[in-house]
């Protein structure tokens, strides 16, 4: 597949969060006559290729900091590249949870915390906590629950896990490559979520490339 996102069909603040206000402002005329037709208006997003020669922020040398006193474990930077955003992601991990510290080319950054259920009777698969409302540009999938938490750490983790304790258990990581795979299996939920509203589009068929 040959997945692009289609701008037609995202939110006014989707929009905004993805593009910027004034790019927005430049497309705006091409995609309302996209939509009055029931177009598609694909978009090419371009992630971070590679690991820039960056140095930690000081706020975020001191999370790490914390973050490994309090357990959890570090690996090795890297790109953020599934959910639409320009980020380098420092992953932490416990048994019960991924910690990413991330933080943007220009030095801001933020925590988000994540957990997969394990029998998620209550339709919520996976929960996602982040301190810093607002920076994932397009909305997560219904299988998602999604919700910003303050810092300080202890208490930021704190929130999230009782906000897991809201819809299940976390599914325990018991392998080296789990963390990554928690990343992967949200990313993916989302993807899957996207696609059926039509958020993702596979221009690899016919009926994609005529906007169909």
């Amino acid at each position: 597949m040959h997945l692009k996102l289609n701008l037609a069909v995202l939110t006014s603040n989707e929009l905004e969060r993805l593009l910027g206000l004034e790019a927005v402002r430049t497309v705006m005329s091409e995609l309302s006559a996209a939509k009055l037709v029931g177009k598609a208006y694909p978009y090419v997003f371009n992630p971070l290729q590679e690991i820039e020669s960056v140095v930690l922020p000081t706020e975020s040398q001191q999370w790490s900091e914390e973050l490994q006193q309090l357990g959890l474990k570090p690996h090795p930077l890297q790109l953020d590249s599934g959910f639409f955003r320009h980020l380098h992601q420092m992953p932490f991990s416990s048994e019960l949870v991924v910690v990413t510290l991330n933080f943007t080319p220009s030095g801001s950054a933020h925590l988000e915390a994540f957990s997969v259920l394990k029998d998620p009777a209550s339709g919520i698969s996976a929960v996602v906590t982040t301190s810093e409302p607002g920076v994932f540009p397009l909305e997560f999938s219904e299988v998602i629950s999604y919700r910003p938490a303050a810092l300080p750490i202890p208490q930021f983790l704190e929130a999230h896990q009782q906000h897991v304790r809201q819809f299940g258990r976390p599914l325990k990581q018991n392998h080296p490559e789990d963390p990554l795979m928690v990343l992967r299996l949200v990313r993916d939920l989302c993807v899957k979520a996207w696609m059926r509203r039509g958020v993702l589009v596979d221009e690899s068929t016919s009926q994609a490339r005529k906007g169909l």
